[in-house]
């Protein structure tokens, strides 16, 4: 009887490359759902979203590190640029420190002050 089935439902399914849906869905209705949804989600996240997270961390508190771990970025770049203050080239930089260091009396007297 399964062999029947088959047979008689051959007629009504469709050919390869043939769709469901000739016209396709309604121009615009995934972005309507997707700005609905956020919509909703917006609304119940401003009405219950602090307590829901107190909630879960409390009852479920790994699920609540779960959730908090996926939102962490997997790679962070960091662009450090070292610069000695003022901008100065590191030989000024370093003609400053060891004038400095000196005793003020010595650079008084040796008019470099």
């Amino acid at each position: 009887m399964g062999g029947d089935i088959a047979k008689y439902g051959m007629p009504y399914r469709w050919k390869p490359g043939q769709s469901g849906n000739p016209a396709g869905p309604k121009p615009g209705s995934r972005k309507l759902f997707n700005e609905e949804f956020f919509r909703d989600l917006h609304e119940t996240w401003a009405a219950m979203g602090k307590t829901a997270m107190q909630d879960t961390a409390k009852k479920a508190p790994a699920t609540f590190l779960a959730l908090a771990a996926r939102l962490i970025p997997q790679q962070v770049a960091v662009d450090l640029q070292a610069s000695t203050p003022g901008n100065l080239s590191p030989s000024d930089w370093s003609d400053l420190a060891t004038l400095a260091r000196k005793p003020l009396t010595s650079r008084i007297g040796a008019g470099t002050y």
